[in-house]
C-alpha cells in the first residue's frame, strides 16, 4: 500500500522470512491482489545476523578506556559512588 506524507512517498514491505514454495507465493499475490493492492515480488538474499542480546556490550566501549588504568569493577563503583 502506497501512503503518501507530505509528498513522500511510502510503502509497506512484507518480509517472508523463509523460502515458500511458488504455489503458496502465487496464493498470497492473488489475496493481495483482490484486494486491489498493488504488489510485486522481490527476491534478496540476506546474511543472518547473530542475535546481539546474547553478546556482551561492554566491550564496544572498551576504545574509549584505552590508555587509562580503569576495569569493569571500579566503573561501576564510580557510577554508583561507591568506595573503591
Amino acid at each position: 500500500m502506497d501512503i503518501f506524507v507530505k509528498n513522500i512517498l511510502t510503502m509497506t514491505v512484507l518480509v517472508l522470512k523463509q523460502s515458500i514454495d511458488d504455489d503458496k507465493l502465487k496464493t498470497l499475490l492473488d489475496l493481495l491482489k483482490s484486494w486491489g493492492v498493488d504488489v510485486e515480488v522481490r527476491n534478496q538474499e540476506y546474511k543472518k545476523t547473530e542475535d546481539l542480546s546474547q553478546q556482551q556490550t561492554f566491550p564496544f566501549s572498551i576504545g574509549l578506556w584505552n590508555g587509562y588504568k580503569i576495569d569493569d569493577k571500579s566503573l561501576r563503583n564510580s557510577a554508583w559512588n561507591r568506595d573503591v
